[in-house]
């Protein structure tokens, strides 16, 4: 049935509304991905406990249509989480071309064995008790560290105009 409808939908999206609609739409849509439970629990923190939403029996007609303005509520706080958050992953990096060298070529490779190790270490480690994060501290800190090194690698430094 979809396949049906393609060529009208192509047709359609052929339209400059329509196509810009899709385009902001996925300018966006790895922020609306991370924060939609986020916004769900804030719903749910701030609406059951208060009366605001009522819990009817689940599967009954009245919990059914209580979905209605649950989902409402859902969209309307992930609606400011996208608002807050969206900019950053509109936020397009200046990229210039990285000056290679002996220091920054080890220092690359030391900072994705770091990272890979701590990984590693992480999935190694198992089920378990690893301290009030769940996880073990030496792997994180070995991960971090490795993508600190790997970031500093990757900027470029300002050179002042008078060198340029």
């Amino acid at each position: 049935m979809v396949l049906a409808l393609q060529p009208a939908a192509n047709r359609w999206l052929r339209r400059t509304g329509p196509w810009t609609a899709v385009v902001a739409g996925n300018a966006v849509v790895l922020t609306v991905f991370l924060w939609h439970m986020t916004a769900a629990a804030i719903a749910a923190v701030v609406l059951f406990p208060t009366g605001v939403m009522a819990q009817p029996p689940i599967h009954s007609a009245a919990w059914l249509l209580w979905r209605v303005p649950w989902i409402a509520a859902c969209t309307v706080i992930l609606a400011v989480l996208v608002a807050i958050f969206g900019r950053i992953e509109l936020r397009r990096p200046v990229l210039r071309p990285a000056r290679r060298g002996l220091w920054r070529d080890g220092a690359t490779v030391l900072g994705l064995a770091a990272v890979l190790a701590g990984l590693l270490a992480v999935a190694v480690a198992g089920p378990g008790y690893h301290g009030p994060t769940g996880l073990p501290w030496g792997a994180v800190v070995l991960y971090l560290s490795g993508a600190a090194v790997l970031r500093v690698v990757r900027t470029q430094p300002v050179r002042p105009a008078a060198t340029r």
